[in-house]
């Protein structure tokens, strides 16, 4: 298994690729994406991997179960 180079985008334009989960990238690189993403509340590199809860409602799994 190996991690890939981060890409450097040579334009200097635009936003960096979203985090995907399975993404796998170098520490600069994930840095890079995970700084670009405010609105994201968690996500983590493992060993090159990236790694991300799912996303889950909490209006549908804040009530009790019966």
């Amino acid at each position: 298994m190996s991690v890939q180079p981060a890409v450097k985008n040579n334009s200097g334009l635009g936003a960096p690729p979203s985090l995907e989960p399975g993404d796998h990238l170098v520490r600069e690189e994930f840095d890079r994406r995970y700084e670009a993403m405010p609105h994201l509340k968690m996500a983590e590199l493992l060993r090159g991997v990236v790694y991300m809860p799912s996303p889950v409602s909490l209006i549908q799994h804040a009530a009790p179960h019966m």
